[in-house]
């Protein structure tokens, strides 16, 4: 079994027994973590709830410099991004503006507002 397998079952039994079996924080050749491939494949907000109860990195990026929100406002996921921002993700980058889940945004409004709404933590 590998995630990005789990990934595309939608299966919640398969999700749940992959959390306690595989690394919840692995990365595939392209630096992406099982999240970013929930998010990628469509999993059921199920599958991913389990997969952030395992006290998963939230601000890991990819080979293309993508972090787990970034990918949610890619596939327009608006409930992933809520229950991302809920977890605390991070909304800067250091790399800059346009690395941002923010930059991705600006396409799309009603994404673009969720982002707006959200309160930057301090220090």
């Amino acid at each position: 079994m590998k995630w990005a397998e789990v990934s595309k079952s939608k299966n919640f039994e398969t999700v749940r027994e992959a959390v306690n079996k595989l690394d919840v924080n692995e990365h595939d050749a392209q630096g992406r973590t099982p999240l970013m491939l929930f998010i990628t494949n469509r999993m059921s907000m199920g599958g991913i709830e389990l997969l952030l109860a395992q006290n998963i990195d939230l601000e890991v990026r990819d080979k293309l410099g993508d972090t787990a929100l970034k990918k949610a406002v890619k596939f327009k996921q608006k409930e992933v991004i809520s229950l991302l921002l809920a977890r605390g993700i991070l909304l800067q980058a250091t790399e800059g503006m346009t690395a941002t889940a923010w930059y991705a945004a600006r396409a799309h409004s009603e994404i673009a507002d969720l982002l707006m709404d959200t309160q930057v933590p301090s220090g």
